[in-house]
């Protein structure tokens, strides 16, 4: 790959951090500029070409602008932070917590591996944050969809650099599936065991279980806009993620690719 996956990115852009480790090339910027975090957005401009959710397709444009193509030195010396407690790559931290729910240490096995970094996990915790509130702030449900339109793959982006223009979670090379959604759990667990915003991450947490969900079922291509959900199934995985525990959502992503109930 020549360029760096813009999936990878959306697991909170670690990989971006160490490009140059992974083999992986920072992208050059898009030509939108995100707007500051937490103020609320201006009226969306339109955009010839672009299909699906409008707030959605911005809020994934802008959290890719501000974590991977333009990326700030604050943010990068923070993800490196992350690697570096969990090992070195961005890969380790996921195996990392899969070792240690397999072998029943979890959690408190998983725990050196991101505690050495609790600053750089509540400054991206903070940033990440101040962006869902920007786009849905009081809508928890506006985020569980945006997270269902990703796992869709509905949202085409113009603005996007081909051939990266469907927001989406990739999968490797090879054809090989996904591993951003469990990533991004993995870091939603490295925050609320640090009780860093565990609230809230938590709630998000079982958003993305939505998300992880409906494109283990559609299984979207990245090269067209595709199909979405029937909406009274996603108002059906919503609601029934939203009701999962802390500990269920856990027992869920033990099971790779997809949820054990679909096999």
């Amino acid at each position: 790959m020549s360029t760096m996956s813009r999936r990878g990115v959306l697991t909170t852009g670690l990989t971006a951090a160490v490009a140059g480790a992974t083999g992986l090339a920072v992208m050059a910027p898009t030509r939108a500029t995100a707007a500051p975090a937490g103020k609320p957005p201006p009226s969306f401009p339109d955009v010839p070409g672009m299909r699906g959710d409008r707030r959605a397709n911005e809020l994934w444009h802008d959290y890719e602008i501000r974590f991977a193509h333009q990326i700030t030195q604050e943010i990068r010396d923070a993800f490196q932070a992350m690697i570096t407690a969990a090992g070195g790559s961005a890969d380790e931290l996921l195996q990392h917590y899969a070792r240690t729910r397999k072998e029943g240490t979890y959690p408190e096995a998983f725990m050196p591996y991101v505690t050495p970094a609790r600053d750089a996990y509540a400054f991206v915790s903070r940033l990440q944050l101040e962006l869902y509130d920007r786009y849905y702030r009081h809508n928890l449900h506006g985020l569980a969809w945006a997270l269902v339109h990703m796992g869709e793959g509905t949202l085409y982006d113009p603005r996007m650099p081909h051939p990266n223009e469907i927001h989406m979670m990739n999968g490797g090379p090879n054809g090989e599936p996904t591993k951003g959604w469990h990533f991004w759990h993995a870091i939603n667990r490295g925050m609320t065991l640090q009780n860093i915003d565990e609230e809230r991450w938590s709630r998000v947490d079982r958003l993305m279980g939505a998300g992880w969900e409906t494109q283990s079922i559609l299984k979207p291509r990245l090269d067209r806009v595709n199909p979405p959900l029937d909406r009274r199934i996603g108002e059906r995985l919503i609601r029934t993620w939203r009701r999962r525990s802390p500990d269920q959502v856990d027992t869920a992503f033990d099971s790779f690719p997809d949820p054990a109930w679909l096999s």
